[in-house]
């Protein structure tokens, strides 16, 4: 992984406005908050969220596992090992705080692809989802991470979606 040295003055926000081209929702933007983003269907959910949307460490640090670990069907989705529980918590808690709920799921194939204790995670939001697969692809072999970001995030912000990146993706062992 060849990434450029950051040297930007960093991204503090991204305007979630950019990004409202979800079909069967309802927005509506009221001193600086985007209220009631609905998607009618499954897992329907009413929330609140800021019209710029901060780049705080927890967010790019999601965002470098989602590039890792993670797909998109109505909804974000990462997929991880029953050991990495902890990973679960701290997305569990970053969306909690706008009242976007997120559950598990033990991931049962006989798929040798598929370890058996692999560990589905779901965030319940449309919006997220689509806002992932808009910055950074939707398929593994499509996903990247935006040219202007390389140049413009801080040292500590690449850190942060970096290590994110690291706990998707890399394994260390007691030789490594």
């Amino acid at each position: 992984l060849c990434v450029p040295r950051p040297n930007g003055s960093g991204i503090d926000s991204i305007n979630i406005s950019n990004y409202c081209f979800l079909d069967n929702h309802e927005l509506i933007i009221n001193d600086g908050v985007i209220h009631r983003v609905r998607y009618i269907g499954r897992n329907s959910q009413d929330v609140n969220l800021p019209l710029h949307l901060r780049l705080c460490d927890e967010l790019l640090w999601i965002m470098g596992l989602w590039i890792a670990e993670g797909t998109y069907d109505n909804c974000l989705k990462f997929h991880l090992c029953i050991d990495e529980y902890h990973l679960y918590e701290r997305i569990s808690d970053y969306f909690a705080q706008f009242g976007i709920t997120t559950s598990t799921h033990p991931r049962n194939s006989e798929s040798e692809k598929t370890p058996r204790d692999a560990l589905d995670v779901t965030v319940n939001s449309v919006f997220f989802g689509r806002l992932f697969v808009s910055l950074f692809g939707k398929y593994f072999d499509q996903k990247k991470i935006p040219n202007d970001w390389l140049f413009n995030l801080t040292r500590k912000q690449s850190s942060c979606l970096l290590d994110g990146l690291y706990d998707g993706d890399a394994k260390i062992g007691h030789d490594q």
